[in-house]
Order: C-alpha cells, then sequence, then structure tokens
C-alpha cells in the first residue's frame, strides 16, 4: 500500500516565519509481512521491535554457510 507522505517545515529567519512543503510516495510495508519475507530469503531475525511513533526497527542477518570437513579431513571446520 502507497501512502503520501508531506513534510512541513517552518524556519524563522530574519525575524520572519518561512515554510517549506513537500510530498512523496511511501511504499507502507505490514511488520509481519517483512519479518516473514526475510526469514523465507534464508535471514535470521536478531532484533524486531516497535518504536516510538512507529518506527519500526528490524535487525535481520544471512546465516552462515555450513561448512563441510574435506573428505579424508577429521578436523571439525567451526574450531579453527
Amino acid at each position: 500500500m502507497w501512502v503520501l507522505i508531506h513534510d512541513l517545515l517552518h524556519t524563522r529567519r530574519d525575524g520572519a516565519w518561512h515554510l517549506k512543503s513537500s510530498s512523496y510516495p511511501k511504499l507502507r510495508l505490514a511488520a509481519q509481512w517483512l519479518t516473514d519475507q526475510c526469514r523465507m530469503a534464508g535471514l535470521t531475525i536478531r532484533h524486531d521491535e516497535a518504536g516510538p511513533r512507529g518506527l519500526r526497527v528490524l535487525h535481520a542477518i544471512k546465516r552462515p554457510a555450513h561448512r563441510h570437513p574435506s573428505p579424508g579431513n577429521d578436523e571439525d571446520p567451526d574450531r579453527s
């Protein structure tokens, strides 16, 4: 779903107020949908929480590749 964001910035300069306005489209994603997409892409969710004023923090990382020992090598590759 797209929403239109409007920014209104009031500044005081030389004793007078000035208004600067702008707008831009923003894609609104459901938090659960985004975490599900990350998991389906093979990412691990490290942190997921709602912050102040609707800010959502999502920290996802790529899982480390699983390494297999070479044939004939009894060493554990994760113990280096």
